[in-house]
């Protein structure tokens, strides 16, 4: 089994995303919709997190992802500066009326919700699927960032899942999934480049933090997150984080990095 998963990475890391996310996701949006706070995207992203470490465990016998101490800060710095700083522009940018009172209980259920955000997604899409990517493709660069690519091109589309909540908002979830696979793209260069996916899971954080801030604090936000967003400005939004692929790009084509023993590092 384990062997035929490894020679199909594509379709297995498509069919990992189903089990993981689209299967029990629609079956358990009946019954957490109507939970208050963030408490049902908080178990939806739990059960995730739960699956993809199940999966990663039958493959690899062990989980792979370790907290490298005297390499953290100074990758995450490294490759990672750029994805904060953008994090921090993404606070200013998307700035609303902070009119909402809330309370302790919803703070909590908020972060907890983000944090279950940044680590399924990260085991699932980086340490998962882009791992079994490169058990393959991992001769070249080319075929490094062909697995970097199609990963992120996984991630990105899974935001159409988000039309299950918000089914009138096709332009900007399109603009999200475009946005999701750019970010994804640098994301997983970062991990490759830094040996360390908890470098990836900082950026993450700061990124969902910042951007979903004002959906807690602002009546505005809040409300409007059912309604669609404008063509121009998606697009508008899309071109700017292209910055995250070339800079990606630039980051695998670095003539300092290699990646001959990669798989024994990421893996």
């Amino acid at each position: 089994m384990i062997s035929i998963i490894k020679k199909f990475p594509i379709t297995s890391s498509v069919l990992f995303f189903v089990f993981t996310m689209l299967i029990p996701w629609s079956l358990l949006y009946p019954l957490l919709c109507n939970l208050s706070y963030y408490w049902g995207f908080f178990i939806k992203y739990s059960v995730t997190f739960i699956l993809s470490i199940a999966i990663t465990l039958f493959i690899y016998k062990r989980i792979p992802f370790t907290l490298k101490n005297p390499t953290y800060f100074k990758g995450l710095f490294t490759f990672g500066l750029l994805g904060i700083i953008c994090a921090i522009i993404a606070f200013f940018s998307s700035m609303q009326k902070m009119d909402r009172v809330t309370n302790f209980i919803e703070v909590f259920s908020f972060v907890l919700y983000i944090i279950a955000v940044v680590l399924s997604e990260e085991y699932l899409f980086r340490g998962l699927l882009l791992g079994l990517l490169l058990e393959k493709y991992n001769k070249t660069k080319n075929q490094v960032l062909f697995a970097v690519t199609i990963s992120s091109v996984i991630f990105g589309l899974r935001h159409y899942i988000n039309l299950i909540t918000m089914p009138n908002t096709i332009i900007s979830t399109t603009g999200q999934v475009l946005f999701t696979f750019m970010a994804g793209f640098y994301l997983s260069c970062v991990y490759i480049r830094s040996r360390n996916i908890y470098i990836g899971c900082t950026i993450h954080f700061l990124e969902d933090l910042f951007t979903m801030l004002w959906l807690l604090v602002s009546v505005s936000y809040f409300e409007n997150q059912n309604v669609d967003g404008n063509l121009l400005n998606t697009l508008g939004l899309v071109a700017v984080h292209s910055i995250y692929v070339i800079f990606g790009i630039l980051m695998i084509k670095d003539k300092r990095f290699e990646f001959k023993n990669i798989m024994e590092e990421v893996k």
